[in-house]
């Protein structure tokens, strides 16, 4: 259920703005609304965060994560000074290193061609008279060069690299001298080479630092809780000795919230939200329910306040998705002991399970469910002519039986049709409690059109001598839409007549709607496509690895070539099949039934002003 919520604002003396927030932040209650927030101390926090993300950047990533050095805040700051200190004297070390590379290469890329020698050399020589010159041209104007004390020492057929060697009679030539680097070519190399190990020294050292990450980590989570502190209490409105800020808190902490006020001599304001007003989203299920949740954090989607929760029957569908969409029961099989062995090592560490490992415990015994009641073990059908095996078959789905295909197809459209059913009966009630309640009957209409869709997808898609339209049918879908077009626009204050032509004027988007639910319905034989593939693609590996044990005549081999292919194919098929029900499984329960409900998906998670840091540490201990 989507937990009601409260508007309040709480009024609090300008002096005391920091102890309020404080307070507030211990409470974690309020969803702080902020529209802006600017301070010395936040400009603070936020240089010390960039600070602290920029040398985590730098840190390369480890295999292993190693623990905390220490649970004591202060000692983990303290700690991390020390690393970040460390930490920016190594980059800026690496940096001039870096610098330093790029210029000696330049160099020793600029002066090779004249071979090896010492910088240092020519320069004692030209303070005792001797002018070693260096010079590049190209072999056209080498042809009208002097070659008095001329020595080539590296020549192309278009350039040529030379020196001229002058005792205090040789002019200097009328060409460009290369300007003579700090030292040789040899050198430059050398200190290359030095320079490449005192960097790897300084990578090794950062990933020995990667190590205490998680005490890095501890210090910026506190920070981040002190962000938070510091934008709200910046962010409070000013009224002179008055400072005010905002929010939402759960109904049904108002009360609790009300005896902080009180005992805080805070001013406390609260109401129910208004309808231009979109309160942030707080979801609270069953724990069974609540197995869901990790699916929808993964896609990061939260329905709007005044949205529907659809968690219960999500989790009901894409459990059924899930079981037809990988179709096998030993891939299932293996999930689940999987799961279970995960399972059972958390709680023999005295650690709950979590909700994604109990969800796909649940998917993963669908999966097993539907694979052996159509006896579809590893696309197999000797495994499932066992006795123990075919006990359970229900024929009429059975994978190996050919007429199977067309019930698990018309299976796909009963289920279709009731999830979008489901849809339309769930907003016809809730629109019954809002007015105009009237308009609600536009989703009876609507659920009506669907159920006569139905009978028609069944005649065009299956077997139309089979499936005949029945004479109501038309009756139900032309009047379901005639029911849309009369009550799907009325609204409040907006006379009915006036809304029959609206509706009336709305005519092409409401046909073109009815021709979407049809095309809904149909979209929902992708369970069956998608579990025929996953089928098709594991009988495919097991005949190919059939064929390659009885071909190749080496003892053995065969066999072990056998075994290679059978996990790689069913490997390769059940990733795909996982990535299907991403793919389909979520996308019927996330656009065509949640479209058929109206959901657009617009909440924003409530998120209340508290020290998450040590919330985490509580839940961890």
């Amino acid at each position: 259920m989507i937990v009601p919520m409260k508007r309040v604002a709480v009024l609090v003396l300008d002096n005391e703005r920091a102890e309020a927030t404080a307070r507030l932040q211990r409470a974690g209650l309020l969803h702080v609304e902020i529209e802006s927030a600017e301070s010395e101390d936040l400009d603070g926090v936020r240089r010390k965060i960039a600070r602290l993300q920029r040398a985590k950047s730098a840190l390369p990533e480890l295999d292993t994560r190693f623990p905390r050095s220490t649970d004591d805040l202060a000692e983990a700051n303290a700690r991390t000074q020390e690393l970040l200190q460390e930490i920016e004297a190594r980059l800026e070390r690496m940096r001039e290193l870096d610098e330093r590379r790029e210029h000696l290469t330049r160099e020793r890329a600029r002066t090779s061609a004249w071979g090896d020698f010492d910088a240092e050399d020519i320069r004692r020589l030209a303070a005792k008279g001797v002018q070693v010159r260096l010079y590049h041209t190209d072999s056209e104007t080498f042809e009208d060069v002097s070659k008095n004390n001329v020595f080539v020492l590296s020549q192309t057929k278009s350039d040529v690299h030379f020196v001229q060697i002058d005792i205090g009679q040789t002019p200097a030539l009328s060409l460009d001298q290369v300007a003579l680097p700090e030292q040789g070519p040899a050198a430059m190399s050398k200190e290359l080479s030095a320079l490449a190990q005192e960097r790897s020294a300084i990578v090794g050292r950062l990933a020995e630092i990667a190590k205490e990450l998680p005490t890095i980590e501890m210090t910026e989570q506190a920070l981040l809780d002190d962000l938070e502190y510091e934008t709200t209490k910046a962010g409070m409105e000013d009224y002179g000795a008055v400072a005010a800020i905002t929010g939402y808190i759960p109904a049904e902490a108002l009360e609790s919230f009300q005896g902080l006020a009180r005992e805080q001599s805070w001013g406390l304001y609260a109401r129910d939200p208004n309808p231009e007003e979109h309160p942030p989203t707080l979801v609270r299920n069953h724990p069974i329910v609540r197995m869901i949740q990790p699916v929808f954090k993964l896609l990061g989607t939260v329905p709007g306040y005044r949205e529907f929760d659809i968690s219960a029957l999500f989790l009901g569908f894409f459990t059924i998705f899930f079981g037809m969409i990988i179709g096998d029961a030993g891939y299932g099989a293996l999930i689940l002991l999987t799961s279970v062995f995960f399972a059972f090592k958390m709680k023999g560490k005295g650690r709950g399970v979590p909700d994604g490992l109990r969800l796909l415990i649940l998917l993963s015994s669908a999966a097993v469910v539907w694979g052996g009641i159509t006896g579809n073990w590893f696309g197999v059908e000797a495994i499932a002519k066992l006795p123990v095996f075919s006990a359970i078959i229900i024929n009429p789905v059975a994978a190996w039986n050919p007429a199977s295909a067309h019930n698990v197809q018309l299976l796909c459209f009963i289920m279709g049709t009731v999830h979008l059913v489901l849809a339309h009966g769930w907003r016809l009630i809730s629109g019954l409690k809002q007015s105009p309640r009237v308009a609600a009957l536009a989703d009876a209409g609507w659920l009506v059109v669907v159920l006569g869709l139905y009978y028609v997808v069944l005649n065009i898609v299956l077997d139309p001598m089979q499936f005949p339209i029945p004479d109501y049918a038309m009756y139900m879908i032309g009047g379901g839409l005639a029911t849309v077009i009369v009550f799907g626009q009325q609204q409040e204050g907006l006379g009915f007549a006036k809304g029959i032509l609206k509706g009336v004027s709305n005519l092409m988007p409401t046909a073109l709607d009815g021709i979407s639910a049809f095309s809904d319905i149909v979209s929902y034989i992708r369970l069956y496509a998608v579990g025929l593939a996953t089928l098709a693609i594991a009988t495919s590996f097991n005949d190919m690895a059939l064929a390659v044990s009885t071909a190749i005549p080496v003892a053995g081999l065969g066999v072990a070539v056998a075994v290679l292919i059978l996990l790689f194919g069913h490997t390769l098929n059940l990733i795909m099949a996982a990535l299907a029900v991403v793919v389909h499984g979520v996308r019927l329960n996330m656009l065509e039934f949640s479209g058929h409900l109206g959901m657009e998906w617009i909440g924003a998670e409530y998120s209340p002003f508290r020290k998450k840091y040590s919330i985490q540490q509580e839940e961890t201990s």
